[in-house]
């Protein structure tokens, strides 16, 4: 499916992000979509991708314009959909680790500068040079690190009135990710050695009162030998033989 000037839809975009626990850091995103149709028209599909601007801390700095696929269907004419998901990460490789990774910064669409005009046929330009979804999707999935949409369970509503929009509303959750990355040899080490101690700390405060209870009770049978107790015994022997 290209994206052509005769089938766009001027639709009306309602987003909010709203940080749950107020630490400053958002935790989900609210949005409702309003797509006008006209009475003819039947909305049985739904694709979306939405650009999410995705940033990592300082351990891993990672800056990047991922996207949100999703892709759903009904196999009836729908009037209403809700979408429940989780915006989750994966990768392949391993990321490097302080090293400011910049590689997938720009804009997986490849919108440009005529996005919103009109063209000289009078239709709306969408700023997409031969935009395909099947090129998306390739080039998305090519990357090491990326980002894709948990929606297992899709609502869809049936009926729609005649001249009311095609409603798409729903939330994306920002829920903690596990990160896979390649520590440097100052990182190694520091927790190589933080690792040796507290084993070492462990064992020697575990074994410490298992030593003083075997020495103790005498539990292993042990035989003390001094070579300056039997040097001390024959001097005096000595010494009373020659009285």
């Amino acid at each position: 499916m290209k994206a052509m000037g005769k089938q766009a839809r001027v639709v009306t975009l309602k987003t909010s992000e709203v940080d749950v626990d107020r630490d400053g850091r958002p935790d989900r995103l609210d949005f409702q979509i309003s797509v006008p149709l006209t009475d003819s028209e039947h909305a049985m599909t739904f694709r979306m991708a939405l650009l999410m601007e995705y940033e990592l801390g300082t351990l891993v700095p990672l800056r990047t314009t991922s996207l949100a696929l999703i892709h759903t269907f009904h196999p009836a004419p729908a009037g209403r959909l809700y979408l429940s998901c989780d915006l989750v990460s994966s990768q392949r490789t391993p990321l490097p680790a302080g090293v400011k990774n910049t590689r997938y910064g720009e804009n997986p669409l490849r919108l440009d500068k005529s996005l919103g005009e009109l063209t000289d046929g009078g239709e709306l330009s969408l700023g997409l040079k031969n935009w395909t979804w099947d090129e998306v999707v390739k080039e998305t999935m090519e990357r090491n690190f990326r980002t894709h949409v948990d929606c297992p369970y899709p609502s869809w509503s049936s009926g729609r009135a005649a001249g009311e929009p095609f409603i798409i509303s729903g939330v994306i959750r920002y829920p903690e990710n596990r990160i896979w990355y390649r520590p440097g040899f100052a990182e190694t080490l520091k927790w190589g050695g933080v690792q040796y101690c507290a084993y070492f700390l462990l064992c020697l405060i575990l074994l410490r009162p298992i030593k003083s209870a075997i020495f103790r009770t005498s539990a292993v049978q042990s035989i003390i030998y001094s070579d300056m107790g039997e040097r001390s015994q024959g001097g005096a022997r000595a010494a009373k033989g020659s009285f």
